[in-house]
């Protein structure tokens, strides 16, 4: 029997590097290999509360399709589409990503978030299935009041990798791959580097820094007030064979996130066997294992601090956690092999 179509319900571009984009990315591309026929719809707009011409774009590409179409919704658009999803249920068959949920964005003003929540779990109950990738986000919707058999989990793959050979330099090249943003611990990250002034260590940071101008702004004057500036690189998005060559001559990976639904960028320095400094917060440590990594509680200055300076300072911790973080890379699993399990997802919605 052949595979029924699907139309993939994204905000926004998909060739964006973020953690969601990537994911939805890369399941439409296995997907595809797989014979699907997936057609992905980019919804105009700055989600969530992205605004009511882009609410309105979004309900004229519900209503061109046919009935017992199957769409897949990114969970990032559900907050603004929950009302056209609700008159749409009926007719569609209708499966929601959930990368994370609303409530753990730091920096929403707190009323603007209680109604993005109120919203986002409207839209989530008009759903026939929900899409978590970790078991991590799988609790926090059960937590929720999602029940359990309504949830799938569908862990994000990874790409094959060299192993990194580090910087080969007397000071550590410590790598932090996430978009600048309050959510990623920015701040935290550059106040615990400032207590470890006197080790030697550089910090490569890549991710986006335009995602949060107003947060990559106070990240450049605390990285000018601390005297960091000769020490930290800060570099925007780049392509990802660039990425791979800055992963190479890592020494250390480092995330002081405050939330992670999974860790993407923390699996792809496992499979290159980079020791991982980061914290106990959300999917990182189902993710990284005791013998890969130092993980400390979220938003503790001092305890990063003591973590990244032990794995500096202790070229033999390293290596250990280095061999560590190889084990648990080859643990992981493909794109391939998600995207048949993300297949299998479909096909439970997939009802006569």
């Amino acid at each position: 029997m052949p595979n029924a179509k699907v139309w993939f319900v994204v905000a926004g571009d998909l060739d964006r590097p973020t953690g969601g984009n990537i994911y939805d990315r890369r399941i439409v591309e296995a997907l595809r290999g797989q014979g699907w026929d997936v057609e992905v719809m980019s919804l105009t707009g700055r989600f969530p509360n992205a605004g009511a011409a882009a609410v309105s774009h979004g309900e004229r590409m519900f209503e061109s399709l046919p009935d017992g179409s199957i769409l897949v919704i990114d969970g990032l658009v559900l907050a603004d589409m929950w009302e056209i999803v609700l008159r749409q249920r009926d007719r569609m068959r209708m499966l929601a990503i959930i990368h994370y949920a609303l409530a753990q964005v730091r920096g929403l003003p707190r009323r603007l978030k209680h109604r993005l929540c109120a919203q986002e779990q409207a839209g989530r109950e008009a759903m026939d299935r929900i899409v978590v990738t970790s078991h991590h986000m799988a609790r926090v919707l059960e937590d929720d009041g999602v029940p359990a058999g309504c949830i799938g989990i569908v862990e994000p793959g990874v790409d094959g990798a060299p192993m990194s050979r580090g910087s080969g330099a007397a000071a550590a090249t410590l790598l932090c791959v996430a978009n600048v943003t309050e959510h990623k611990g920015a701040l935290i990250l550059i106040r615990a580097l400032a207590l470890l002034e006197s080790m030697a260590w550089r910090l490569i940071w890549v991710g986006s820094l335009t995602h949060e101008p107003a947060t990559v702004l106070a990240l450049r004057r605390e990285i000018a007030d601390l005297g960091l500036a000769a020490r930290v690189e800060l570099v925007d998005e780049i392509p990802h064979e660039r990425l791979g060559a800055i992963y190479e001559s890592a020494d250390v990976f480092v995330l002081a996130s405050f939330h992670e639904a999974y860790g993407m960028a923390v699996s792809e320095a496992l499979v290159r066997g980079l020791p991982i400094v980061s914290t106990r917060a959300g999917a990182i440590p189902e993710l990284v294992p005791a013998t890969a990594g130092l993980l400390v509680p979220a938003g503790d200055v001092a305890a990063f601090a003591d973590a990244m300076g032990r794995v500096i300072a202790d070229r033999a911790l390293r290596s250990r956690l280095a061999a560590g973080a190889c084990r648990a890379g080859q643990g992981l699993r493909d794109w391939g092999a998600a995207g048949m399990q993300f297949a299998a997802e479909i096909r439970r919605v997939d009802v006569p």
